[in-house]
């Protein structure tokens, strides 16, 4: 049965929960599989601060605040790695010098430049997380999600066109499947038809999921949080949530 994945960051908040993600892709890994991971714990919020302190020109603590998002996704890589993987390092650390470059680059408006640089915690989620499943000896495939989910160029809330999406997904996702790998992406990111990067909203990545199972006919899209089940709202805000025991994918996209 072909399962498509999503794995929220609270649960790739360390790195018990990044090894606890790919004991699931080894255990579900025998047959056809689509990964999607979030960013690692509050690295969303980490990065739209540093948006705002950049907005601010507050250099000395926007400076802190990258240093301290750099530390811990580095500490992961320690963890993780304790007799060091150099390849891991050394690619946090030109994410770490795109996203720098990101948030000093000059956007035709705000909503471009959040998207450009919100988009890094998923990359970097989607690295340690590959790094991690390569050295468990598990096959797969990375696949920029900025390459399967075509977009419009409405920043921050991308829609999406569905026809692109589809031919990405046939051309770059199904072949891989075929070749008895899983497939590993990112949630809640896309591209525009000018290969701008685009984001679905906060909380896209369970839309990402939702997609990918629909237009792969998963039987299965399991959305991995900490939480009970797929809820009308987070129940860590609101008292009275509704856990759905069943929705279609059309229902979760919508």
């Amino acid at each position: 049965m072909m399962r498509v994945f999503k794995f929220g960051g609270a649960l790739m908040k360390d790195a018990a929960g990044i090894n606890r993600v790919v004991s699931l892709m080894e255990e579900y890994g025998c047959e056809p599989l689509v990964v999607v991971v979030s960013a690692v714990g509050k690295t969303t919020n980490a990065l739209e601060e540093l948006i705002r302190l950049k907005n601010q020109n507050n250099i000395p603590v926007l400076h802190q605040e990258f240093f301290n998002l750099k530390h811990l996704h580095l500490q992961l890589v320690t963890e993780l790695f304790p007799d060091h993987n150099e390849l891991l390092f050394n690619e946090l650390e030109e994410l770490f010098r795109r996203l720098w470059e990101a948030l000093n680059n000059q956007y035709p408006d705000t909503f471009q430049a959040y998207d450009s640089v919100v988009s890094f915690g998923e990359e970097m989620a989607s690295v340690l997380v590959e790094q991690t499943a390569i050295a468990h000896g598990l096959p797969l495939q990375r696949i920029h999600a900025a390459t399967l989910i075509a977009t419009d160029s409405n920043h921050t809330h991308a829609g999406i066109n569905w026809k692109s999406t589809r031919n990405n997904i046939e051309s770059k996702v199904k072949p891989v499947l075929e070749a008895k790998k899983m497939v590993l992406t990112q949630g809640f990111v896309g591209s525009d038809p000018l290969g701008h990067i685009t984001t679905l909203g906060r909380e896209g990545s369970d839309f990402t999921a939702a997609i990918l199972g629909n237009l792969l006919h998963a039987g299965e899209v399991t959305i991995w949080k900490d939480v009970p089940g797929l809820m009308n709202a987070d129940p860590n805000r609101f008292s009275e949530c509704i856990k759905f025991d069943f929705l279609s994918y059309h229902e979760a996209i919508e």
